[in-house]
């Protein structure tokens, strides 16, 4: 009688442990496969660019009478603000959040550089000599910059994050928390191999 109830005591226990196990992933699975529901929680703070969008080789002007290389959105992450007006109180508030932000990505820093693309006039050379001497500059106002510019669509200004490999992948107001692109980009570059 005792060994009768020990082996329905075992086989109701190995039920539920394989109900335990099965039961999720089978509605996990019925859920994926057959509804179009998904998670509606995200893991990033921008606004993904689907699909990512490949930058033209360009060489564009800088302040200093010189050019950019035609690849300079390439081989790094680049965390790029485009400035369509002339760069006053926000503006160089968002500049100030992307160095401190980049600062504090610590050894990985310089996996990611800051481009400034302005289309107006640039900020006064003292005031990105002493404040942002890391920060590439450039204007798109060329003639060869109009198709750059339209691959940074979405938003008339703010912040994109362009992969190694040249193409718009996010973006974000020019007002985004620091802390939401540092965790972004810090999860980007833990997952990548690339730049």
């Amino acid at each position: 009688m005792q060994s009768q109830q020990d082996t329905k005591r075992r086989n109701l226990q190995a039920w539920v442990i394989f109900l335990l196990f099965f039961v999720p992933l089978a509605t996990a699975a019925v859920l994926y496969f057959q509804t179009d529901w998904r998670p509606g929680a995200r893991g990033n703070h921008g606004e993904l660019v689907i699909p990512p969008v490949p930058t033209p080789a360009v060489s564009l002007p800088t302040p200093d009478g010189d050019r950019t290389e035609e690849e300079f959105l390439r081989h790094h992450w680049s965390l790029v603000y485009l400035a369509r007006s002339p760069c006053e109180a926000q503006c160089r508030e968002a500049l100030y959040n992307s160095r401190q932000m980049r600062l504090a990505l610590g050894r990985l820093l310089e996996r990611v550089q800051r481009v400034y693309l302005y289309l107006d006039a640039p900020p006064p050379a003292d005031f990105l000599a002493r404040e942002h001497p890391d920060l590439l500059v450039a204007s798109t106002a060329g003639p060869g910059a109009a198709a750059l510019l339209e691959t940074f669509k979405g938003q008339p200004e703010g912040f994109w994050l362009v992969d190694p490999l040249g193409n718009v992948m996010m973006r974000y107001p020019p007002d985004q928390e620091p802390r939401g692109m540092m965790e972004d980009i810090k999860r980007l570059l833990r997952l990548s191999r690339i730049g």
